[in-house]
């Protein structure tokens, strides 16, 4: 009987303690942001009867203001009653730190779904503010190949109330967001094709040699330059060639020549530096392989450059 004041103590702090937190109850197990040409996150959230925006406004750390303005919409009250509305989201709001494991009440787990010309440099360092390593090791990735519409596990969520984030929301279309189907995107022919039709004929077959001839006549241009390059030692490339570049074609090869050795390697250009992330003055950016390769152990190093556009 002693310990009965105790355990009712307990139970009354820890009654009291679940009430402070005020965690918010989201019913979808995962959030799954998108984003605009302008670089701004956004979540598509389906309203149910008992959503309230408020509760929404603070469970993401967003504005109501703000979530109104990206909805077009004047008033709150209009805004509960859509079907579906769209909620800017700050990469600050969102936990990416593994350092221990999270209560699946109280986080919920985030994904991004990919987009085109997104690169995994990308959305870890730029969009996500987290080690390349991490992602790729928390998403069981053992290269950087990407599809549009992958969806990728960037961090998680917590349920508990946030201060609110200021988001720069440019003057945009925002019903595109909504329009956006990721999944037909590649599904669906840009042509109709009625397989009764006997589309064989002589016009046709000109058409093909014509456009056939027209590539053969295209010739391709390198562009030679120099400047300063620079190697990532985090950088997980699982022993291959790889290189982000400012200007070379994606999915290209670009042509690296380290005069002091006089040693040239060829690396598949993967994607572009991102901004405020390494030093503005570096021109391209490889893995410790392509370093290896090249005979560089300095992280930046002078490097003459052959790409396309």
């Amino acid at each position: 009987m002693k310990f009965y004041p105790i355990l009712v103590v307990v139970f009354l702090f820890a009654f009291n303690a679940q009430a402070d937190n005020k965690s918010y109850l989201f019913k979808q197990d995962t959030i799954v942001l998108t984003m605009n040409d302008q670089n701004v996150l956004f979540y598509k959230h389906k309203l149910d009867k008992q959503d309230k925006i408020e509760d929404l406004s603070t469970l993401f750390g967003t504005d109501p203001d703000q979530i109104l303005e990206v909805n077009r919409i004047a008033d709150l009250s209009t805004l509960s009653q859509q079907k579906e509305i769209i909620i800017p989201v700050s990469e600050k709001s969102l936990v990416t730190e593994e350092t221990y494991k999270y209560n699946k009440q109280q986080y919920i787990p985030v994904v991004y779904q990919v987009r085109a010309k997104d690169n995994l440099f990308r959305i870890a360092r730029h969009y996500f503010y987290q080690s390349l390593d991490d992602l790729m090791a928390r998403n069981k990735m053992k290269d950087f190949d990407l599809a549009i519409g992958e969806k990728i596990h960037v961090g998680w969520l917590s349920t508990i109330p946030k201060d609110f984030i200021d988001i720069e929301i440019a003057s945009l279309v925002q019903s595109q967001v909504l329009e956006l189907d990721t999944e037909n995107l590649l599904v669906e022919p840009l042509v109709e094709i009625d397989e009764d039709e006997n589309l064989v004929d002589e016009d046709i077959s000109d058409i093909e040699l014509d456009s056939a001839a027209m590539e053969l006549e295209v010739p391709i241009i390198y562009i030679a330059s120099q400047g300063k390059g620079m190697w990532d030692k985090k950088v997980r490339d699982n022993g291959k060639l790889l290189a982000l570049h400012t200007k070379a074609k994606i999915g290209s090869t670009i042509e690296l020549k380290n005069n002091m050795l006089n040693r040239t390697i060829k690396a598949k250009v993967i994607g572009r530096i991102p901004k405020n992330v390494y030093p503005d003055d570096i021109s391209v950016l490889i893995g410790p392989a392509a370093a290896k390769s090249l005979g560089v152990i300095d992280s930046k190093f002078f490097v003459e450059i052959r790409y396309t556009e």
